[in-house]
């Protein structure tokens, strides 16, 4: 039964005391803190005190606040789920419900939210569930007999607003955009309308804020106006799951919204050291690809290609599957117009033209503009029109690499190749030591794995044993048969969900050449669906995708070049010239997948995108709405690659029939009216990747292929 009366006396043991008060000083005249501590039962009239303390933004600070949820939410799981009372009354109280009345349901916007009921009784069980992800953390609080390290630990939980539950129904937007700004940088921008872009990108924009829950659509709009540009700050924290975080070794800022599983990404927001924006043409030695010679900024055509490319990507998989794409999406692009300084906002051409605004480096940033520009060039096979002076060269490198910022949504900062850093021996000492420059203790390693295996596993069971080292922890928490069953089922769905969208992108002629698949631009995300936790896989960074034929012809050189590429980043090569770590072999150590569950997964993943593949074909073939995505002229001969491909695999590799086979492939594309040069590139391509080919059998001749296979060593 709930306590709905106050205790008269409170008394804690003074080292609690003493904790609190090293935490939040002269704070604890709120004498809320310490009534925490105090009572053993729910309490109505504390619980809404907390609520009132969270609200209250005049005369809290942000930590306070902070804190103030996570006992809500402590205090709440003091409650059965047969209290009906008392829940019906702590969410009218959240603004859940509009009046109280046990036959009322929620609000239906909790359906957005990612709970899949809002009738009252069963709304209860899976709000008490999305709590109790937290459960670690809120078991160490034993009242007065709560010890100083379960203190701390509860403390730093609350300081991860977007792990407190609660924090969404009482953190005004303009609060969380007051907290966002005080961690960044502004400056002013252009808009850049997606309205001008191609492939569906402001359509997608449009119907992506559409479908966010209203509490991160408010944060979008807000952060998404035209006139700002944000960049990363001296201050801006670095440490996971903060509320603004420059994840290392990123030009980017992710927003992780209160009480949300929704992130969003700002790229490129300038380097963490100054200069804040830079050019480059060589680093260490190396000449740098030519989208990293603006240090800290981002071609903005590549950035307008990302959004068309994703969107264009993200409408078609819905077509197809009837559900979202697992890709980020750009919800709106902004060029720059100036970049803060030392002595305050200079505009973009001042910026690049003068050593006083400007500052240290002036002069070799000069040379490696002049550089670029040359490079540039050379590339394009243009010559850009030469201006006299400084100013005209700043114009004319802008005219290749003039920079836009776009806002992102549906990323994770948690990418496979950070997370296996992480994870290994070497993970505290990269995360704390190299990447935060701070020490750390043994308490801190553990809450780091803990925050890892939480992103992980959705829910996670803490072993019993203590923390000697990351090596021993997370072996320990892995035996966990609980963990052991989560980690094997997230693989597999996992493996699922690549070969689902990797089919789908090869159907539709897609491909990336690597840059959507390789391990630092795919990651994994725990988001709230249905009613519980589950572990998504994202591909971000799409400014190399291409989807669909929108020519008049078919090109295989570079459909299959591309697609080996993709190939190799999703299960690796091996050989004399190159050695990829595939993202599967990523998820593998992510996961500690023993050799079976291996096997498994890489049957699941084969068997997924060989079904995604046949069934998006035969969507394209009595869909108008996806016929739209390629040329009229493709349309008709958009299965005659995998006709040729079903009869290599037939005659050439079981037969090792090839001058017959090409003969007869070179009548049949002749008699299909091909032009002769065309009817060159397709032998020759098949020709050329003969060695690799074999992995790719079972897309286009089944009966001849095996699942089974390990990827090509070469």
């Amino acid at each position: 039964m709930a306590q709905n009366h106050r205790a008269r006396s409170i008394s804690i043991p003074d080292d609690l005391y003493q904790s609190l008060y090293h935490e939040f000083g002269e704070d604890l005249k709120t004498d809320f803190l310490l009534t925490f501590f105090s009572l053993n039962r729910y309490d109505r009239l504390f619980a809404l005190e907390l609520i009132n303390t969270a609200k209250d933004i005049d005369h809290y600070s942000a930590s306070i606040r902070n804190v103030s949820v996570l006992m809500l939410e402590n205090h709440t799981l003091k409650l059965q789920s047969n209290d009906l009372e008392e829940f019906d009354t702590l969410y009218v109280a959240l603004g859940l419900k509009d009046r109280p009345g046990l036959a009322d349901p929620v609000n239906p916007l909790v359906l957005q939210e990612g709970y899949s009921t809002t009738e009252l009784r069963a709304f209860i069980d899976e709000f008490r569930q999305r709590l109790l992800r937290l459960q670690r953390v809120h078991e160490a609080i034993q009242g007065s007999q709560t010890t100083a390290r379960g203190l701390r630990q509860f403390l730093h939980q609350a300081q991860r607003p977007c792990q407190l539950s609660l924090a969404r129904y009482l953190f005004p937007v303009q609060d969380v955009m007051q907290r966002i700004g005080e961690q960044l940088q502004r400056s002013r921008g252009v808009p850049e309308p997606l309205s001008g872009a191609p492939f569906y990108a402001a359509n997608e924009a449009a119907q992506t804020m559409a479908h966010l829950p209203g509490y991160e659509a408010a944060i979008a709009r807000q952060l998404c106006r035209p006139s700002d540009i944000y960049w990363v700050a001296p201050h801006t924290q670095a440490t996971l799951h903060a509320l603004v975080e420059s994840p290392l070794t990123t030009v980017v800022l992710t927003i992780k919204a209160p009480g949300s599983d929704v992130e969003f990404e700002l790229k490129r927001t300038g380097m963490r050291t100054p200069p804040l924006l830079n050019v480059i043409y060589t680093r260490a030695g190396e000449r740098v690809p030519p989208a990293h010679r603006l240090q800290g900024g981002h071609m903005g055509t590549l950035l307008t290609w990302e959004a068309s490319a994703a969107a264009h990507l993200a409408r078609f998989y819905r077509l197809v599957h009837g559900c979202e794409a697992p890709v980020s999406r750009t919800l709106a692009v902004n060029s720059v117009y100036a970049v803060p300084t030392a002595h305050g906002e200079a505009h973009l051409l001042d910026y690049l033209t003068d050593p006083d605004h400007f500052g240290a480096g002036f002069d070799a940033m000069r040379q490696a503009m002049a550089e670029s520009i040359a490079a540039f060039d050379q590339e394009r096979s243009e010559v850009s029109p030469e201006m006299p002076g400084a100013l005209g060269r700043t114009v004319q490198f802008l005219s290749y690499a003039a920079p836009k910022q776009s806002i992102l949504v549906h990323t994770t900062s948690f990418r496979l190749d950070r997370l296996v850093l992480y994870l290994s021996p070497e993970g505290p000492s990269a995360y704390f030591e190299k990447g935060l420059h701070t020490a750390y203790s043994a308490d801190d390693a553990q809450r780091f794995a803990d925050e890892l295996l939480d992103e992980m596993l959705g829910v996670y069971t803490p072993p019993g044993t203590g923390y000697r080292d990351h090596a021993q922890y997370l072996h320990d928490a892995f035996a966990v048969p609980a963990n052991r069953a989560r980690a094997d089922r997230h693989y597999q769905a996992i493996m699922r969900h690549i070969g689902q969208f990797w089919g789908t992108l090869l159907a539709a002629r897609g491909y990336s050449e690597g840059e959507s698949f390789v391990a630092r631009n795919v990651g994994l995300k725990s988001v709230w669906e249905q009613g519980e936790w589950r572990v998504k896989i994202r591909f971000m960074d799409h400014d190399n995708l291409r989807i669909g034929i929108r020519e008049d012809t078919f090109d295989p050189k570079l459909v299959l070049s591309g697609t080996m590429m993709d190939a190799c980043y999703i299960f690796g090569l091996d050989n004399e010239e190159h050695t990829i770590k595939g993202e599967v072999a990523f998820l593998q150590e992510i996961y500690r997948i023993r050799p079976e569950a291996a096997q498994h997964g890489h049957a699941t993943l084969i068997q997924a995108a060989a079904e995604a593949y046949r069934s998006t074909q035969t969507a394209i073939a009595q869909r108008p709405q996806l016929q739209q995505f390629f040329h009229p002229a493709v349309l008709p001969r958009l299965r005659d690659w995998d006709t040729l491909l079903d009869t290599y695999f037939k005659r050439v590799q079981q037969d090792a029939d090839w001058p017959a086979w090409e003969a007869d492939t070179r009548q049949w594309l002749a008699a299909n009216h091909y032009a002769p040069a065309h009817i060159d590139e397709h032998i020759e391509i098949i020709n050329r990747q003969a060695m690799r080919l074999p992995y790719l059998a079972f897309l286009y001749s089944p009966e001849g292929s095996d699942i089974n296979r390990p990827p090509p060593s070469e």
